[in-house]
């Protein structure tokens, strides 16, 4: 397999004697403090993406990431990433306190996007306005969703 996989990935970081080196996330919270303390006892290397040398980056697939699309549309619309991350913290809010599912968020926040009288704000304000809209919004559809 590491052959097949070292022609896939011809770049990617090797051991002295030729083996794909792997990546292990440990998190963040008291559970990441356990899990660094397992991968430092295993013998596990730090990551250090200066002796790596390069790395190399794909097209993020926007269908299935839905939430990064939004992002990249909410970008390009007058306060369009302040309506966007006031609607994303009310339904990961939900999401984590399991009245949604994972798969809804970005419904609630293409919903509130698509709503939202959006406007660039000019003052602190407005900016204020705009997100506290934006909730009620995306509030207002959490409950339609819910029943």
């Amino acid at each position: 397999k590491d052959i097949e996989k070292s022609q896939l990935y011809p770049n990617a970081t090797k051991d002295s004697k030729g083996r794909l080196r792997v990546g292990a996330a440990i998190g963040v919270g008291d559970e990441a403090i356990a899990r660094a303390d397992m991968l430092i006892d295993a013998g596990v290397d730090v990551l250090d993406l200066v002796k790596v040398g390069r790395l190399d980056f794909e097209a993020p697939n926007l269908c299935a990431f839905p939430c990064l699309r939004l992002a990249y549309e909410a970008i390009g619309l007058p306060g369009g990433m302040c309506a966007f991350s006031a609607a994303n913290e009310i339904a990961v809010d939900a999401f984590l306190s399991e009245r949604i599912r994972f798969t809804d968020i970005d419904r609630v926040i293409e919903h509130t996007l698509k709503t939202v009288n959006l406007a660039e704000p000019s003052n602190l304000k407005e900016v204020q306005d705009l997100d506290s809209t934006a909730r009620d919004i995306a509030g207002v559809y959490l409950t339609e969703l819910t029943g």
